[in-house]
């Protein structure tokens, strides 16, 4: 839902449109990007390399403002999470076999850090189910 509104948010920019209106819009989509986010950042630092991507979500998570990149940020986050397993995955490379590209192994590694933050989630779906708040 709110990727659909993001989208069509941005979509909206016109040449004709007052830059207050672009402010605003900038606003709105900041506003609804900023919790989702977050919490992604959180999941990707729990499910992948916590000090490396802590570090890097404690100097940008309470910063809220237009000028802020949210695209960066998520291009970010996942990358910093998964720095050591591709670290680990290259060593692996070239030990064993040079067949496999340094593309193939960072998709492996995203790939994993999804399913790793899948299971997080789901586990705290489970708790707030049975503890029933």
């Amino acid at each position: 839902m709110f990727s659909y509104i993001s989208y069509q948010l941005r979509d909206s920019y016109r040449e004709q449109q007052l830059e207050k209106q672009v402010d605003f819009i900038s606003l709105v989509i900041q506003v609804l990007e900023w919790i989702p986010l977050r919490l992604l950042a959180l999941t990707f630092s729990l499910a992948g390399n916590f000090m490396q991507c802590f570090e890097n979500v404690g100097a940008s998570f309470w910063r809220f403002s237009i000028e802020t990149n949210n695209a960066d940020l998520l291009y970010r986050f996942p990358n910093c999470a998964a720095s050591g397993m591709l670290i680990n995955s290259a060593l692996k490379e070239n030990e064993e076999a040079e067949a496999q590209d340094n593309e193939s192994a960072e998709i492996q590694a995203i790939l994993g850090l999804l399913e790793r933050s899948q299971a997080i989630w789901l586990s705290v779906f489970a708790l707030i189910t049975i503890v029933g708040v």
